[in-house]
């Protein structure tokens, strides 16, 4: 008889604790929770911006760090930096940092297919010019993450255009996507610009007359002058301030010049660097903001002629 008892309080407590393991965390979302509405649209996609400024990409790596001693551009007494600036692909360090690129840059395609994925069944959720903003700098940042794995993990262009390069991911899947040549990469990259600035084009609030490019309020605290005065944070709605600091119509021109020029397409690379420039949107930075005597007010980053950060 204890037998039976104990064999009936053993599969209780695994019923319980099966049950238990499957709650949902109070703090997790799923992915058809979090696209179900369009403030889920917006936070996945700051996500990726959140994911983009780590120290694994943009906030490190890939602005001050394995680039730019790669590059020369710094004296080092460091013997690991030393090797990296040697081309030493053998070093510990520069291996750990390049799988850390390479993991980062991949999670926030993983996490860019996801919403272009939903953006498509849950469009009804959209409103206003939202479902073109959101999938317009998806597809933008997708381009743009992978240009800049092109060119850091593959042979150049100019050398071997037909040359295996990386995978250019766009589904979510458990299965690996298969590497591209070069070239394939460039025009899978192309298209989804083109197909970006399409849709940017006519709903981002950056290309309207009354948005001027300035600086924030703090620089200016006795009140802005009229010459240099901002609309960059005139909207009532957050998603549509800051325009600059997304990737926007003009980021999407932009990368595509660059695109263009590493292909030799100096024809498209041009008609695109004009799109940006005829726009006369980023001004260039005056000389008393660069020598500015506060110096907490300096602008030592051009800020006017920033297009996309």
């Amino acid at each position: 008889m204890k037998l039976y008892l104990y064999i009936i309080i053993i599969v209780l407590a695994c019923s319980s604790c099966k049950k238990f393991l499957d709650v949902q965390p109070e703090s997790d979302v799923t992915k058809e929770e979090l696209f179900k509405t369009e403030e889920g649209f917006k936070e996945a996609l700051n996500g990726v911006y959140n994911l983009c400024s780590e120290q694994r990409l943009y906030g490190g790596n890939l602005t001050f760090s394995n680039l730019d001693i790669m590059a020369q551009n710094y004296e080092f007494t460091d013997l690991n930096k030393r090797k990296i600036q040697a081309f030493d692909f053998t070093d510990g360090q520069f291996i750990a940092k390049s799988d850390d690129i390479w993991a980062a840059a991949y999670k926030a395609i993983g996490n860019i297919n996801s919403i272009l994925e939903a953006v498509e069944t849950n469009k009804a959720v959209l409103f206003d010019n939202n479902y073109e903003l959101i999938k317009g700098e998806a597809l933008a940042l997708r381009a743009y993450l992978h240009f800049d794995l092109l060119r850091m993990f593959a042979p150049s262009y100019l050398n071997n255009p037909n040359a295996q390069a990386i995978p250019y991911v766009t589904i979510v899947s458990i299965k690996s996507t298969p590497f591209s040549t070069v070239t394939e990469v460039l025009n899978k990259v192309i298209a989804d610009l083109q197909e970006a600035k399409l849709l940017l084009n006519g709903a981002d609030p950056i290309l309207l007359p009354s948005y001027i490019v300035g600086y924030p309020e703090k620089f200016y605290p006795g009140g802005f002058p009229e010459a240099r005065k901002s609309t960059e944070t005139a909207s009532g709605t957050l998603f549509l301030q800051n325009r600059r600091h997304r990737m926007n119509y003009y980021s999407a021109c932009g990368t595509l010049a660059r695109v263009y020029l590493y292909k030799g397409d100096h024809v498209n690379s041009l008609a695109n660097a004009n799109l940006v420039i005829d726009s006369k949107k980023f001004p260039w930075t005056q000389q008393e903001d660069f020598f500015n005597s506060n110096v907490q007010q300096r602008d030592k980053i051009f800020y006017p002629e920033i297009i996309t950060g």
